[in-house]
């Protein structure tokens, strides 16, 4: 009987969402903002958090529930593209044109190669791990010095 319930439920909700939108990535965030802002509002007591926490409610709904699904899929590339903006922005990585970034390299030859700084130019060079005294001349700004490894 419960069993019987539940299918039927299971039913009603796939014929209703049939041709809407339903959850993507920005309404993953949308989902985790209103939790957020849910606890703050617990905490705090604050109805500016309250009223914000029901904007950001009634935006996930209506985005879920609408049927105009070019245009959500317009707004969520448009979310994909700003987060991808921050991610690059807060990490090391240089363009793709230029190569791997410094910290790739140290992690992808850590165990071959030892990586110093040129002291005029402050370019990262990559040496072999070779044990003992070596005179260095830097590609970029031709400057000799010694590294003991």
């Amino acid at each position: 009987m419960i069993k019987r319930m539940f299918y039927r439920l299971g039913n009603f909700i796939a014929t209703f969402m049939r041709g809407r939108y339903g959850l993507d990535n920005l309404g993953n965030f949308l989902t985790l903002l209103f939790f957020i802002l849910w606890l703050i509002m617990i905490f705090t007591g604050s109805i500016i958090v309250g009223v914000l926490e029901l904007l950001v409610l009634f935006l996930l709904w209506f985005r879920m529930l609408s049927r105009n699904r070019e245009k959500r899929m317009k707004e969520n590339q448009r979310y994909l593209s700003i987060k991808a903006g921050i991610k690059n922005f807060f990490s090391f990585k240089k363009d793709k044109a230029k190569g791997p970034s410094i910290k790739e390299e140290k992690r992808r030859y850590r165990k071959t190669h030892v990586f110093v700084k040129c002291p005029e130019c402050k370019n990262n060079l990559r040496l072999p791990k070779v044990k003992g005294r070596h005179t260095v001349r830097c590609p970029v700004c031709q400057k000799t010095f010694d590294v003991k490894i």
